[in-house]
């Protein structure tokens, strides 16, 4: 029995994560295709094909929202990494 203090929604979402702050420098930020797994009020599970580092400043964004975090963990599996955010805020884009 799973005993998590949040639940968790299962979702099935492409967006892109960008890493935007490594270890207190700023980072270039380069865009890879993610997808989002799951996610609870205060983080998300995401599959890259990349590893992403933890501790890592990210900005994950879809057409319509822009989620800011920082990268808990990175586990591979056989066809790229599983990262959990925490989430730090969320918004709407502007032009949503």
């Amino acid at each position: 029995m799973e005993h998590r203090r949040e639940s968790r929604l299962k979702i099935n979402k492409a967006v892109t994560l960008s890493v935007v702050n490594l270890m207190g420098e700023p980072s270039a930020g380069t865009l890879m295709n993610a997808r989002v797994l799951d996610m609870s009020g205060s983080g998300l599970r995401l599959e890259v094909a990349l590893p992403v580092p933890c501790g890592a400043e990210v900005v994950i964004e879809d057409q319509r929202m822009r989620i800011l975090g920082e990268t808990m963990r990175c586990d591979p599996k056989s066809d790229g990494y599983i990262v959990a955010i925490r989430v730090s805020e969320t918004g709407l884009l502007a032009d949503a």
